[in-house]
């Protein structure tokens, strides 16, 4: 009881909410990030040349390639708005079902397991195999069989072979159903993000 492993995400957090000032690096066209306000805060970016520079506000839009492609690209500050380069898109005018906005998890309610449905040729995501169905981005995976909500409170109890059990939140708290001196038992691990 009460052991826990702390794992590391390997996340690296910018204090300008997460995204990185250094809109000045190669092949930025010129553009720099000026007077970023710390963690959250307001600040300007410019582009163009010195003295005739629009700015922008910060923080600056998501942008992705397109709705049908996972991932982030930068958003760059033209003549005072911000825009998404090369025909991107902005996050959130994608629809929710979109490959880029739905991170595709599938939740097997009897197991626990989490796994994740592919991407289509639609740039929407495919069903779930077998009794998986699709859950919320980073919602909880709970086996209907634990009857709980916080999958923290299994840790060190008895269990079934083969049960997982996932918390929601971006650093998800994970406990699989281990082998022991004592038999089988809830091993919870916690990230550290």
């Amino acid at each position: 009881m009460g052991r826990l492993l702390l794992t590391f995400a390997g996340v690296l957090l910018v204090a300008c909410g997460g995204r990185s000032s250094d809109a000045g690096a190669a092949g930025s066209g010129g553009r720099s990030a000026v007077g970023i306000a710390g963690a959250g805060g307001v600040g300007v970016a410019s582009a163009g040349t010195a003295g005739s520079a629009l700015e922008c506000q910060w923080p600056d839009p998501a942008c992705v390639r397109d709705c049908a492609t996972p991932g982030f690209v930068r958003a760059v500050c033209v003549d005072g708005d911000w825009q998404c380069p090369d025909g991107g898109s902005h996050f959130d005018e994608c629809p929710l079902d979109s490959c880029s906005r739905d991170n595709g998890e599938c939740c097997d309610h009897a197991t626990g397991h989490l796994s994740a449905s592919a991407c289509g040729a639609d740039g929407k995501r495919v069903p779930c195999e077998g009794t998986a169905t699709h859950i919320e981005n980073k919602a909880a995976c709970i086996p209907d069989s634990v009857n709980l909500t916080n999958c923290l409170e299994l840790d060190g109890q008895a269990c079934e072979a083969g049960l997982e059990c996932s918390n929601s939140g971006g650093c998800r708290l994970h406990c699989s159903c281990v082998a022991e001196d004592v038999g089988l038992v809830w091993f919870c691990t916690v990230p550290v993000c």
